[in-house]
């Protein structure tokens, strides 16, 4: 029975298995019907002939016979064969499970995807018009599936063509043998018509052309640099040459698998004819260039039989000279010869598929053994010296000097691998390399926390700078008592923190001390540069000081003179306008606050009083008296209260309160001048005069007038007024 049901539906796996049944039955009808066809021409031919022979005057009409198979050869030649077609682009086009199709890599892999997704969807649609036929397309007296048809048949073909052209288009930007590899792959898999598979076999000649380009190219790569080739960073010259010649073969044995064993190429194909022997003709000339570098190495190797072992016979390290910090280190002493040497036995022999595989010759087979204990023994030692190298090279000039009995005991550790030990010797090397490792990190602790130290030390001198021993909040207006008493609780905070910043520095110099006191006893040459380290730390800790107070008054100053970036000050002091008698005068006046801006000047220069000097503070308990004495300096308050940076602040400061008397005077002047009248006037002597005098009633309204506008004006004057840095205020 023909499912037509089958034939049109679309491509799960269930209905690809029914279609291949309805082929199948399509074929049997087709060889039903021609068998048919010949069992009824056998019978006619039988009547014809009997009918003739008893009827010889009558003629037998052939087209009768023609008649009779008209319909079934309709059916079988033309109805299933276009319904055999239908399966065909079934095959080719439908739809097909994301799991069924293949996978397109690369930057046009899914522009390639959704193409093909494109055409499956046309072709549902071309499939679907056949589908929802109304007439039963298996009656070949339906006459309008000549039409449908070929509608259908159209639309096939116009897809075969998209097909062909993204198959064209796909192959024509591969940059690589493996993608085109991979195209044929996905392709040959996909075509079913044979228009398709056509398409596909054309460029099959352009994959194997790149694979023949690039055979092209790597040779005369190869015989342009097989002299002279760029060995790559790491790899021994002589087996160097060979794996940059091995690479190559690599790299052609891998497309060269690729094609050989891609089942849709055809074994009958002009390029593969080409390439095939060209490959064998480069593989064969890059193996005899691989042996040929292997055999030449070979016999300068067989020179060295009789000074092989001598690159054994030399000293573990030796002392050279760092050039960027002037000071001798040591370097590992290894041969260079010897080191090559294994280098190159190493890569010769590695089995690794991307190793030579060679055999080396008896004379260095005894070296070949000891390399993995050399290279131990050579990681070791080269551990040490690098231990030994980050001592030194971390420490400054001063710092050496300071940890010189340190590096002396070091280098007596460290002595033996300049003479006595070689790299022959058995056994001893382990335990040079365990004493030089176990000393150098004890060493290296103490230099780890003598530079955490350092870096306190600074921090703490750092939080020292950074303190100011002024408090004075922007944008806020005091009055002088106010002032006054902000600026000593300010101080009082501050001393306490200095004091306690100043006691974490002794605190840590004294840890530090601890570390170098045996050293200190016994070498005049540390005890001078621990000296020398307390007076950097000294210097430091007296920078910041001069630090904190400088900016301390720089900040008064500021306040009081004002700066480029801020422009003229703010208002920092409040002060009223008061009458003694009859003249006007500031409470409080420019000389107190004068008088009080000096002594806050000098009083936070006292808060660093509360620093002693190092020589005072640090703790050397376990030396005798006669070690600590030393000659004392003035304190860092003696030092830096007569320091002439820190003198020229403070003269900024009083000459910038001194400058604003003169404005302060002329303020009081015009205020004076403009209402002297009515301060100067002796009041009952006028009400008197005023009195006795014959006037009349609009005279008195008249001067009652004149009184009240001179109140209405001083009423409509300014209150407060700002000269500079001070706020004046004139409120009764």
């Amino acid at each position: 029975e023909i499912s037509l049901e089958a034939i049109f539906q679309g491509g799960d796996g269930s209905s690809v298995e029914m279609r291949e049944v309805a082929k199948m039955a399509l074929r049997d009808a087709t060889a039903a019907g021609e068998a048919w066809k010949l069992v009824c021409r056998k019978m006619l031919d039988a009547t014809e002939k009997k009918y003739k022979s008893e009827h010889p005057a009558v003629v037998w009409e052939s087209d009768s016979t023609n008649q009779i198979f008209a319909e079934i050869e309709a059916f079988i030649a033309q109805r299933c064969r276009d319904l055999l077609e239908v399966c065909e682009g079934q095959q080719q086009f439908g739809m097909k499970k994301e799991a069924d199709m293949p996978c397109f890599s690369g930057v046009r892999g899914p522009e390639i995807q959704k193409s093909l997704i494109d055409i499956q969807r046309n072709f549902e649609r071309h499939i679907s018009q056949l589908r929802n036929l109304s007439y039963a397309v298996l009656d070949v007296k339906q006459t309008f599936w000549h039409d449908d048809y070929a509608r259908f048949k159209k639309g096939i073909k116009d897809l075969e063509t998209m097909l062909t052209n993204i198959i064209s288009g796909s192959f024509d930007l591969i940059p690589t043998v493996e993608a085109g590899v991979e195209l044929l792959e996905a392709f040959s898999f996909l075509a079913e018509r044979d228009t398709v598979k056509r398409a596909v076999e054309r460029k099959t000649d352009g994959v194997f052309g790149l694979f023949l380009n690039e055979l092209a190219m790597l040779k005369t790569l190869f015989n342009d640099h097989k002299k002279a080739p760029p060995i790559s960073e790491g790899h021994p010259p002589e087996a160097g040459k060979a794996i940059w010649a091995h690479n190559i073969k690599t790299r052609i044995d891998t497309h060269y698998k690729l094609l050989s064993t891609c089942h849709y190429v055809p074994s009958k194909l002009a390029q593969r004819e080409e390439a095939f022997p060209a490959y064998r003709t480069l593989t064969s000339a890059l193996e005899q260039y691989i042996q040929t570098t292997f055999n030449e190495w070979k016999e300068k190797v067989e020179s060295l039989r009789d000074t092989l072992m001598q690159y054994l016979d030399i000293s573990l390290i030796t002392r050279v000279q760092d050039d960027e910090n002037s000071v001798l280190v040591f370097e590992c002493n290894f041969s260079p010869e010897l080191l090559k040497l294994l280098e190159e036995i190493r890569y010769w022999t590695r089995q690794s598929p991307a190793g030579l595989g060679m055999t080396v010759p008896p004379t260095v087979q005894d070296v070949q053994l000891r390399e993995e204990r050399l290279r131990i023994f050579r990681e070791n030692v080269c551990v040490s010296v690098r231990a030994y190298n980050h001592i030194v090279l971390s420490l400054t000039t001063e710092e050496r000097r300071l940890f010189a009995e340190r590096i002396a005991f070091l280098d007596s550790k460290y002595s033996p691998g300049m003479s006595k030990l070689l790299w022959s010797s058995k056994g001893i090397v382990e335990y040079f390399v365990r004493d030089c490792a176990k000393y150098a990190g004890q060493i290296q602790k103490v230099v780890d926390t003598f530079k955490t130290s350092v870096q306190s030390i600074k921090a703490n001198c750092a939080i020292i700078a950074s303190t100011l021993l002024v408090k004075i909040q922007r944008k806020h207006t005091y009055p002088m008592h106010e002032f006054e008493k902000a600026q000593k609780q300010h101080r009082e905070t501050v001393r306490t923190k200095l004091q306690a910043t100043h006691e974490q520095i002794v605190k840590t110099m004294n840890i530090v001390f601890e570390d170098f006191k045996k050293d200190y006893l016994t070498s005049a040459e540390v005890k001078r540069e621990w000296g020398l380290f307390v007076d950097k730390v000294e210097k430091d800790i007296d920078d910041a000081l001069r630090k904190t107070v400088r900016g301390s008054l720089q900040e008064i100053a500021r306040a009081i003179i004002g700066d480029s970036k801020s422009g003229d000050p703010g208002q920092l002091f409040q002060v009223s306008v008061v009458l003694e008698g009859t003249r006007p005068e500031l409470q409080p006046t420019i000389l107190q606050l004068s008088q009080m801006i000096n002594n806050v000047s000098k009083d936070l220069i006292t808060v660093i009083n509360v620093i002693p000097r190092l020589e005072q503070a640090l703790n050397y308990q376990d030396i005798a008296e006669e070690e600590q004495q030393a000659t004392h300096a003035d304190s860092y308050y003696e030092v830096i209260s007569h320091d002439n940076e820190i003198l020229k602040v403070m003269v900024q400061i009083m000459t910038g309160m001194s400058t604003i008397q003169e404005d302060v005077t002329k303020y009081l002047f015009l205020r004076w001048e403009k209402y002297n009248q009515v301060h100067t006037l002796d009041k009952d002597a006028y009400t008197r005069r005023f009195a006795k005098g014959k006037r009349e009633m609009w005279q008195f309204d008249q001067e009652i007038q004149k009184y009240k506008d001179q109140v209405s004006l001083i009423q409509n004057e300014e209150t407060t007024t700002t000269i500079k840095f001070i706020k004046v205020e004139c409120l009764p």
